[in-house]
């Protein structure tokens, strides 16, 4: 489930890497 909601964002958010590695972070 984690590694679905990450993609998701990292697509979501393509311009933003530091938003995309705390999000993952979070949902790690």
């Amino acid at each position: 489930r984690g590694a679905s909601s990450y993609r998701i964002i990292a697509l979501h958010e393509p311009g933003d890497n530091s938003t995309m590695h705390v999000s993952a972070e979070l949902y790690r």
